[in-house]
């Protein structure tokens, strides 16, 4: 969560408190977290097929975490 928002943290506060659900931050550590250090390693920011920070930073953490009965949720409303 190196360049996030910090309002974000305080929504996954909430999220967790709410639901009672724990949340675990993970992070990539070749890139060490950081999408500037995806674009210095890459050499690009955005590409025909997306950005590579969302690759390496999001997606692939998310595939070498998950386990095969995780149930994922991608964001929530008010009404959820």
């Amino acid at each position: 969560m190196r360049e996030e928002h910090e309002d974000n943290l305080r929504f996954l506060n909430d999220f967790s408190k709410t639901t009672g659900v724990p949340v675990e931050i993970i992070e990539n550590e070749k890139h060490k977290g950081s999408i500037y250090d995806v674009f210095l390693q890459r050499r690009y920011i955005k590409n025909q097929y997306g950005a590579p920070c969302t690759l390496f930073l999001k997606k692939e953490m998310r595939r070498a975490y998950q386990r095969d009965d995780d149930i994922q949720i991608f964001g929530y409303t008010v009404e959820e």
